[in-house]
């Protein structure tokens, strides 16, 4: 038996009989084995619990390591830039025709009929090209038209490259766009002996010694080029000289008859008529092409037809409209070259 005290008394000594057994001896003390009993028994039931391992002893204290470096944020990868489209293939330069033309449309049909026969020639031989107004001061030969063509060099002046009017046909049948001239066949230099010999005298007169049409060179030709009241009037008057050089030339004996000149021009468009007839151009029953021939008719039928000329005497028009084949050439080159249809 044990003696027992209360929790709140305490005592300096102990009688030795008061202790255990084993305290006695506790020289001679070893632990109870393992399946001896205790004072709090585990019941036979429930596993043994296993001795829960002691915490390491704390390790002596030292400085502690610093922190790890933070990390820090790359930029955005970007992706590398994409290459940019081809670029698209500059056009090629164009040759440009120099002509008599309306500065604010100068792809029209020039009012000058030498000027509207080159660029038609070109229309109808499909040579692309460009047109910009022009006077004769400005042309290398003295004379309009000329046709300027294109150079990529810096270094060769345009000056040294101008093809006269004479050239032109040459010019397009080298760049791969033929037209031919005025072909070898007997009627074919009949018609073109009409033409220079017969109704080119007659537009000399209308345009610049008929008193009713005396504005005419000023306003298609003069005035887009100078706004020169005094210039004008010279010009004018040196125009005038050199159309009337030009009939004395052409007149049997240097004498100017002006019914002459009319009738002339006349039976020249009733023998033109006649060639056309039934066809679609000058020479059609003589091998059906296209030539340069056409391309002359039409520039003095277009524009003695043309109401936006300003006629004052009319009278090569009229001639014009009695001949129904006339009047069908002139508006099918128009659709042909122009894309215009007045039918």
């Amino acid at each position: 038996m044990y003696n027992t005290t209360s929790p709140l008394t305490t005592s300096s000594t102990t009688h030795p009989r008061s202790l255990p057994q084993q305290c006695r001896h506790h020289k001679h003390h070893r632990p109870p084995p393992p399946h001896q009993k205790t004072n709090n028994p585990t019941p036979p039931n429930q596993p043994t619990p296993k001795p829960q391992p002691s915490p390491p002893a704390s390790a002596p204290s030292s400085p502690s390591p610093p922190p790890p470096h933070p990390l820090r944020p790359r930029p955005p990868a970007h992706l590398p830039p994409q290459p940019p489209p081809p670029a698209l293939p500059l056009p090629l330069p164009l040759p440009t025709l120099h002509i008599f033309t309306s500065p604010s449309s100068p792809t029209a049909p020039s009012p000058n009929p030498t000027c509207l026969k080159h660029q038609t020639a070109l229309r109808l031989a499909s040579l692309p090209h460009t047109t910009t107004n022009s006077t004769n001061h400005a042309s290398p030969t003295g004379a309009l038209p000329f046709l300027l063509p294109p150079t990529s060099s810096p270094l060769l002046p345009a000056a040294l490259l101008p093809v006269g009017a004479g050239q032109i046909l040459s010019y397009a049948t080298k760049a791969g766009h033929p037209l031919p001239a005025r072909p070898a066949h007997p009627k074919a230099k009949v018609y073109a002996s009409l033409i220079d010999d017969a109704i080119r005298p007659a537009w000399l007169h209308a345009v610049y010694l008929t008193p009713a049409n005396a504005h005419l060179p000023t306003r298609l030709y003069l005035a887009p080029a100078t706004s020169s009241w005094l210039v004008q009037t010279y010009q004018g008057i040196s125009l005038r000289r050199a159309a009337s050089e030009q009939l004395k030339i052409a007149a049997p004996g240097g004498v100017v008859d002006v019914d002459d000149v009319y009738a002339s021009a006349a039976a020249a468009f009733e023998a033109l008529a006649g060639a056309l007839e039934g066809e679609e151009w000058v020479l059609g029953g003589e091998g059906g092409q296209v030539t340069m021939l056409d391309a002359e008719v039409f520039a003095y039928t277009h524009l003695v037809l043309e109401e936006g000329m300003g006629w004052g005497d009319g009278r090569l028009g009229r001639e014009v409209r009695r001949w129904g084949a006339l009047v069908e050439h002139r508006e099918r080159v128009l659709k042909t070259c122009w894309g215009v249809n007045r039918g």
